[in-house]
């Protein structure tokens, strides 16, 4: 190693040298953020499962509410991890017991002194030098070195120069770097705000779809998919964010964040809304338990759950009290079911149901061909009596895979 050096510069040394030039090292930029990312979210893990824990407390449902503070956790450190990465360098920098930046330049070597020790590059070893007005940046090592041409004269200007073959010029007209530019930007600007407007529209689109579907429709179904298949434009909306976000166009101006905010936020509430149609629910203590010794065939244990009603009202001299539960299944469990119920000898098909007995019912069901039908009062099945006190009347589409169960309780 030489004794003495040729040049020798000592300034303050800045954290924005690194955070204002990083974009020039893309490969590296995208190292280190991931690196971070990947940091931060083992340190969030137990938070988000402490919050998941207490909201499952409250709501009862572990799985749909760890996986929304898991989302939101995620969300929220890819949109803030500019600042978290820059917040946490800085803070560490500002430990520094030393903060002055000194380099000694030797003829085939420069030195960079630190708190911890000195670093030696070999010239030769710099691959990939960016040289803008204010400096010289390069990385060795995984470590990122800057130069600041303030406190350089013209002949260690020109010495670098000399030393490093790979030099990336951002002087003036002489620009080799060139920030990725995009073929179409007014058309994404347009296209990425549309996606944000129709990310807050799909509730707006998607619950009167459910509600019309529910009134035309013969029976109260499973509507939950009416939420699902809009999931795409607000996930779109958020995906589209973060990669305009982290591959920056120089000449698209975009607002990315609202983008990720609002395509986050929509996506989370349309899973919500869909939750129960994407998720199946177990009622294996409930309604199964409930009527298996009068429907005489087994229920699954997870149902897609579609809706339930009750009410109140008078036929002729009696008082009608109603429930009605829907059920809608897997195509696995709904050919299970059907296959049990076209083998039992309590279960109608439609066609085969003398009409008098169903036009008479105090409710109207509306049946098709597809549909099997059990009828239970007093330990008897398929009377149809109008008799005080409690009446089943159990109808499974097959083709639907939907199950309803009618309870009345007549009093005279």
């Amino acid at each position: 190693m030489d004794k003495d050096y040729l040049y020798r510069i000592e300034y303050e040394a800045s954290i924005d040298d690194m955070f204002n030039n990083i974009d020039y090292f893309p490969k590296d930029k995208k190292r280190l953020y991931i690196g971070m990312f990947i940091i931060y979210m083992i340190i969030m893990i137990p938070f988000s499962i402490i919050g998941s824990l207490i909201l499952s407390l409250l709501f009862k449902s572990s799985f749909i509410f760890s996986l929304i503070i898991y989302i939101l956790c995620i969300v929220t450190l890819l949109i803030r991890l500019d600042k978290i990465i820059y917040s946490t360098y800085k803070k560490n920098f500002n430990k520094r017991k030393n903060r002055y930046s000194i380099t000694e330049f030797y003829d085939n070597y420069l030195i960079r002194y630190s708190d911890v020790k000195p670093y030696i590059v070999n010239y030769s070893d710099i691959n990939n030098m960016i040289e803008t007005t204010d400096g010289f940046y390069f990385i060795s090592n995984k470590i990122f070195y800057s130069i600041n041409k303030k406190y350089c004269d013209k002949k260690l200007i020109d010495f670098i120069r000399s030393k490093v073959n790979n030099i990336e010029s951002i002087l003036g007209d002489n620009i080799k770097f060139k920030k990725k530019e995009c073929k179409h930007p007014k058309f994404l600007k347009v296209f990425m705000f549309l996606l944000f407007i129709l990310s807050i529209c799909t509730i707006g689109f998607s619950i009167p779809i459910n509600i019309i579907l529910s009134l035309i429709q013969d029976t109260v179904n499973c509507n939950a998919w009416c939420y699902l298949i809009f999931i795409p434009i607000p996930l779109l909306s958020f995906i589209l964010g973060f990669y305009f976000k982290y591959n920056r166009y120089s000449n698209l101006e975009i607002d990315y964040n609202l983008n990720i905010i609002i395509g986050g936020i929509f996506t989370i509430i349309l899973i919500l809304f869909s939750y129960n149609y994407i998720i199946p629910a177990n009622i294996e203590d409930s309604l199964n338990k409930q009527y298996k010794s009068i429907i005489k065939v087994n229920l699954p244990s997870y149902v897609l759950r579609g809706n339930a009603m009750s009410g109140a009202y008078n036929y002729k001299d009696s008082t009608v009290m109603y429930d009605i539960n829907i059920m809608d299944f897997t195509k696995k469990d709904g050919d299970k079911l059907y296959k049990e119920i076209s083998n039992s000898n309590n279960w109608i098909l439609n066609p085969k149901l003398d009409s008098k007995y169903i036009n008479s019912r105090l409710y109207k069901l509306k049946l098709n061909k597809n549909t099997y039908v059990l009828e239970y009062y007093d330990s008897l099945y398929n009377t149809y009596s109008l008799d005080e006190g409690e009446h089943y009347i159990f109808t499974y589409d097959y083709i639907k895979r939907h199950l309803e169960v009618h309870k009345y309780e007549i009093k005279n």
